[in-house]
This record gives structure tokens, sequence and C-alpha cells, in this order.
């Protein structure tokens, strides 16, 4: 009986490595998305880039336990909360879909005003819409497992 168990357990165990592969994979492709820009964004904006660098790691932190934790409940809540997470940057970093640069150069500062509120209202309306799904993807598993039989061994 013992080693049956035992046997189970490692086949689980098996079964997850994919798993973890492909969370790792993601979360490091998250990383190399985010370090990229972050490399250019160091010459101009040195303060910047170091906060690029620390919502690199809580994305790709996020993008790891997500798909870490594929098919559970966890997997949609933790969408919810990057979906959340990712609102709140951007109406941080981009005061609300504008942005002002002013850059000296050789005694003549020049400043730069970019506002691009439609495509930010575009984005929140895609980030409110995934918080939606999930959300629905939530009350769906909750929805099944309350359905589920108790399976009595």
């Amino acid at each position: 009986m013992e080693e049956d168990e035992k046997e189970r357990n490692w086949k689980d165990w098996i079964k997850t490595i994919p798993r973890i592969i492909v969370a790792i994979l993601w979360a490091s492709i998250t990383l190399i998305v985010f370090l990229i820009p972050s490399m250019f964004l160091e010459g101009l904006l040195p303060s910047v880039s170091q906060e690029f660098i620390l919502i690199a790691g809580v994305f790709a932190a996020f993008e790891f336990s997500i798909h870490l934790l594929t098919k559970t409940i966890f997997s949609p809540t933790l969408t919810i909360a990057r979906e959340v997470v990712t609102i709140l940057v951007l109406i941080i970093f981009t005061n609300g879909g504008k942005i002002s640069i002013v850059l000296p150069l050789e005694g003549v500062a020049i400043s730069i005003v970019a506002d691009f509120t439609p495509v930010f209202a575009f984005l929140l309306i895609f980030s409110l819409l995934s918080i939606a799904k999930n959300a629905l993807q939530v009350y769906d598993l909750l929805s099944e497992a309350d359905e589920e039989p108790e399976k009595i061994t």
C-alpha cells in the first residue's frame, strides 16, 4: 500500500516537471522583453531604468506563478492581480496617458510632451476585459468543483 502511494507521488512529481519548465521559460521571456528596453532607457533616464528592472521582476514572478499553477483556481486569480498591477503601473508611469520629458542639450532644454490618452484608454479597456474574462473563469472553476461528486476511497 505504501509503495503504491510512493509511486503515485513520484509520478505526480514527474508530471509537474513540464509545467515547471514552461513556467521558467515564460518568466525568462518576460524578463528579456522588459530588460531589452531597459538597456536603451539606461542612457537617457537612469532612474527609470532601475524602476523598470523592478517591474520586470514583478511581472516575471507573476508569469512564473501563473504558468506553474495552470488548471487551478490560482492561475486566473493571479492573472487578475497581474492586470490590476499593469493598470496601476500604466497610470503611474504615464501620468494618465501624458508623458513629458525634458532633455538638456548644451544649455538648451528641449521639452517633449506626448499625449497618447486614446492608446492608453484602449490598453485599459483590454485589461478590464481580461479581468472580466478571468473572473468568469474563476467562477467556472468554482462551480465545476462544487458539482463534482466526492470520491470515497
